[in-house]
């Protein structure tokens, strides 16, 4: 009836897919919370990555069962308990690719109270097109974090109830006025101002920059991954040198923003569907930007597109809704009586995102030739900005 598939899309670069989890403490980051007062800041990550074909062996397993009950209870129980069945094209702990001396390295954040799985399909295609990808797990405001030791971290109730109350009624209704309105770039910063100034003295508008450390941290773990002190695979092969690229779904795409502002290691990044919460907000970022979604992009993002000043994408596509933008467009078509997933067909969106991102990518990060504007689909509209 919904047309949900049992396997993720299959990845169409030359490279399996292997998988690595690690754990990262951070010493220097605690009492992070108000309610958490004791503990360092201990960050689950998952590694995609470029490897070897491996026959025999079974694909990984979508992810944990915390995180798939908790997204069930987070959409009225409309996703079935099988989703965490369905398979990936993932293996863990193969061997990299000969293929490639250093890897370019890019980083994912996923949506508030989302899961480091969120969107394998996506760090798949990029995994297997030689990029390593890192999800990045972030306590108490992810779903459910399962740790390489067997431990749960569950998104906390209190940040849970305050989210909840500052998206009140009366914050979905100006939410909905607001889309409704033709607002031209003069005008843009001034009316969505308001809006905005709901969420700044909350966790949902603050954390971003939380979640930027947490980022920049992991970019930290990678020098001890590439000398060898945290043994692993990736020792000598990481390209660190080169600078990293990010991206984002929802909260992750503000995450994105938010650490291209803050850390100069980072290069180049893309928002996807995200509004734009966090301190970057009114502010120029200064490098390459690529910002993709729903029609919400055109209201809630367009002023980091409009205020930076290097080379920027704004990119529209029609018919989606917000977790379009993630695996649930596969598994999760009944979301649409949520409207949280659109009209559009799962595989075409699921390639104009992998394209874009590809194309961004290999043209900011790895100096490729740009393809960018040469993709063109039915019912997705770009504006671009060159550097200023």
């Amino acid at each position: 009836m919904f047309h949900n598939v049992k396997q993720l899309p299959i990845p169409k670069g030359p490279f399996t897919v292997g998988t690595l989890n690690f754990d990262f403490l951070d010493e220097s980051r605690h009492s992070i919370f108000e309610f958490d007062t004791s503990s360092k800041r201990l960050i689950p990550t998952l590694f995609f990555y470029p490897g070897e074909t491996v026959t025999g062996m079974k694909p990984n397993p979508y992810a944990c069962d915390e995180a798939i009950q908790y997204l069930r209870k987070s959409v009225l129980n409309l996703v079935s308990n099988s989703v965490k069945h369905i398979k990936t094209s993932t293996y863990s702990n193969i061997p990299l690719t000969s293929q490639i001396n250093k890897f370019p390295i890019l980083f994912f954040n996923m949506g508030y109270f989302g899961y480091l799985e969120q969107n394998t399909a996506l760090c798949s295609e990029l995994a297997s097109q030689g990029y390593i990808v890192i999800s990045i797990g972030h306590p108490y405001e992810s779903g459910a974090l399962k740790y390489t030791d067997g431990q749960i971290n569950h998104a906390h109730s209190t940040l849970v109830d305050e989210f909840k109350t500052t998206m009140n009624k009366e914050a979905r209704k100006h939410f909905s006025e607001l889309l409704k309105e033709t607002i031209d770039d003069a005008s843009i910063q001034s009316k969505i101002t308001p809006f905005f100034d709901r969420f700044k003295q909350t966790h949902v508008w603050n954390d971003v920059k939380v979640w930027s450390d947490d980022t920049r941290f992991i970019a930290n773990k990678l020098d001890e991954l590439q000398n060898g002190t945290i043994p692993s695979p990736f020792t000598n092969r990481l390209d660190i040198s080169r600078g990293f690229g990010i991206t984002g779904h929802s909260y992750g795409g503000c995450t994105a923003l938010q650490t291209l502002l803050d850390d100069e290691r980072f290069k180049c990044g893309i928002n996807m569907d995200a509004p734009t919460y966090g301190n970057y907000w009114d502010k120029d970022i200064n490098k390459p930007l690529g910002i993709i979604g729903s029609y919400v992009v055109e209201t809630l993002s367009r002023t980091p597109y409009l205020l930076n000043s290097k080379e920027s994408y704004l990119i529209k596509i029609e018919d989606t809704q917000h977790m379009d933008y993630t695996d649930h467009i596969f598994f999760a078509q009944q979301l649409k009586y949520l409207k949280l997933i659109g009209k559009r067909d799962m595989n075409l969106v699921h390639t104009i995102l992998c394209d874009y991102h590809k194309a961004f990518f290999d043209y900011h990060l790895l100096g490729k030739e740009s393809k960018i504007l040469g993709l063109s689909y039915q019912g997705v509209s770009i504006r671009q900005k060159k550097d200023e």
